[in-house]
């Protein structure tokens, strides 16, 4: 399947958020990528709601940026068809040779690729759509990820993001304190020149909120 615009990314570009050890990225533990596989995920991020939101058609060009090992993948991949394509970003090895193993039997439409929000190995204006899905408490600087999203994503293509919400309790997901609200997120996006778009809810889950953006 031909590539419109992926390129690769330097050395630099993909490595750990600082603070974190660089010779060990914990993500890369195959018994931990099998637990968020667990039913449980649905009941804080069911994918009906986030697939409403990003409004896929057939043959659109969606990427999952922070795929890990898949969550939401397939159903990204049924939902743009044969003919469309899904560019699945993740930085941890073990996330991607987990995916890319899955993938292979089941969905030729999903491309497995190194990168995070950040830096993303996609061409310019490629991107009908992007999600993010538990990943925005991660990044260390947004506004280099909304850049990097503008850039990738064609004008009235849609970023959506879900994440989980600072003041719910649940033994799942990152602890309360490393949490961002949704409030901050949309701010740091409008920010960055991207619009929100204002019908959907503003959240999937007790758990996780949602917020829905444009590119202009």
């Amino acid at each position: 399947m031909a590539l419109e615009g992926v390129g690769g990314l330097a050395p630099d570009e993909t490595g750990q958020r600082s603070g974190h050890n660089h010779q060990h990225n914990p993500w890369d533990d195959y018994e931990r990528l099998q637990r968020l596989l667990e039913p449980e995920r649905q009941t804080h991020f069911p994918h009906g709601p986030i697939l409403q939101a990003l409004q896929l058609s057939e043959g659109a060009k969606v990427a999952d940026v922070g795929a890990g090992s898949g969550y939401l993948t397939g159903s990204l991949a049924v939902a743009v068809g044969r003919a469309g394509q899904v560019f699945a970003i993740d930085p941890a090895a073990a996330a991607r040779q987990h995916l890319k193993e899955r993938a292979a039997r089941t969905f030729p439409q999903v491309t497995v690729l190194e990168g995070r929000c950040e830096s993303q190995p996609i061409g310019d204006k490629v991107l009908d759509r992007e999600v993010w899905l538990a990943v925005y408490h991660e990044i260390e600087r947004p506004e280099d990820a909304f850049s990097e999203a503008r850039r990738v994503l064609k004008t009235g293509g849609r970023l959506v993001i879900v994440d989980f919400d600072p003041d719910a309790v649940e033994a799942m997901g990152p602890p309360p304190e490393t949490r961002v609200g949704r409030e901050e997120a949309r701010e740091a996006a409008l920010a960055a020149g991207l619009q929100e778009l204002p019908d959907p809810p503003h959240r999937i889950s007790d758990a996780c909120w949602l917020l829905v953006l444009e590119c202009p």
